[in-house]
């Protein structure tokens, strides 16, 4: 079975930051990136904590950090970033 042509190589348990907002729509999520791009941007990495609570996601991410001091967490929100009807001035 021939795989698809973006499909990412990644180990049991790490996924793509694209897979991982599609998994967790429209909730905040933590991730320990595992990957990163030429410019050190994240690419991939391990879901820690997910919630529509943003602060439920933080207060994990704290405790994690503090267990855990050597690895890079992100925090996202997997969902529409700038709601529709809503114009930014920048």
């Amino acid at each position: 079975m021939a795989r698809k042509k973006n499909a990412a190589r990644f180990p049991q348990g790490v996924a793509s930051l694209e897979q991982i907002e599609a998994q967790y729509a429209d909730q905040w999520v933590l991730v320990e990136e595992t990957h990163w791009n030429k410019r050190g941007q994240p690419l991939a990495g391990r879901v820690i904590a997910h919630s529509q609570d943003k602060e439920t996601v933080v207060e994990t991410g704290v405790q994690y950090g503090k267990q855990h001091p050597d690895v890079q967490l992100f925090l996202f929100y997997a969902g529409e970033k700038i709601p529709e009807g809503v114009v930014v001035l920048l």
